[in-house]
């Protein structure tokens, strides 16, 4: 399986990839060991902090603020496409605002949490990590494969970001399992095919762009997670992942670009 420097570079742009990391036999030159591995690294908290301050930063933070003590932790596993869109977007938005140490208020300023406001956050974000619907449709229904996606890339981030804020492996394990389930049977639908077609035949568009970019983040924020199965395999997602954007921006016969001609 090759692919082209091209598309490796969107895959860490598209995803604002930070510093990853991939443990064992597929670690990058110059690799750290740190978290985050998505949105930012952790040096770049005070400029993040002070790029908040202003308009019209400022305004989206505080609506993000606002929602996220808004929401409840749902009693039940959501079911319905936006219940599990509303339970990820949380999770991720309660873990950034955790890292963050920091709430927005009216006026264009930022506080320093409380003790309490800090603990809320972590413990909304793990509850929705841990309350993660990783039911993903059989193949060939492939049409909700676009909004699975989109629920493990921010429940990834929410992972990644809790894990850069140094909550203790301890409190973020079953979060963590649940990720593993959700991103292995993500894999194995979408490289299911029947008689040579699958979902990357059907899409070959924005929609399989998604779903690589969340396998290829779960692939980089689980990678020190050891191989079970063929399809509970951080790296083979990884590889999967950019082989696919290959095909989809530059190699398929109906592919999306042409370099030096169009994007």
């Amino acid at each position: 399986m090759t692919f082209s420097t091209r598309s490796l570079s969107l895959l860490l742009g598209l995803f604002l990839i930070g510093t990853p990391v991939l443990q064992a036999q597929w670690t990058p030159p110059n690799a750290a060991p740190t978290f985050p591995r998505t949105l930012l690294k952790t040096s770049e908290l005070p400029d993040l902090r002070a790029h908040l301050l202003p308009e019209p930063a400022h305004g989206l933070c505080l609506g993000l603020w606002n929602s996220v003590q808004s929401y409840g932790v749902p009693t039940s596993l959501p079911s319905s496409d936006g219940q599990r869109r509303k339970a990820a977007f949380n999770a991720k938005n309660a873990s950034f605002f955790y890292l963050l140490d920091r709430k927005p208020l009216a006026g264009g300023t930022l506080v320093t949490l409380t003790a309490a406001e800090s603990v809320s956050l972590r413990d909304k974000a793990i509850a929705l990590l841990e309350l993660q619907n990783t039911q993903v449709e059989s193949f060939p229904q492939v049409d909700p494969y676009l909004w699975r996606s989109n629920q493990l890339i921010n429940n990834v981030i929410a992972y990644d970001l809790l894990k850069g804020a140094a909550v203790p492996d301890s409190l973020l394990q079953t979060g963590r399992t649940l990720l593993m389930d959700m991103s292995a049977s993500l894999y194995a639908q979408v490289k299911n095919d029947f008689f040579g077609l699958g979902f990357f035949s059907f899409h070959v568009n924005n929609h399989a762009l998604r779903t690589c970019g969340a396998l290829g983040m779960a692939g980089l924020v689980l990678s020190d997670e050891a191989a079970t199965s063929s399809n509970r395999d951080p790296e083979a997602w990884f590889q999967l992942a950019l082989f696919q954007i290959d095909e989809v921006l530059w190699r398929s016969s109906n592919s999306q670009s042409t370099p030096g001609v169009v994007a």
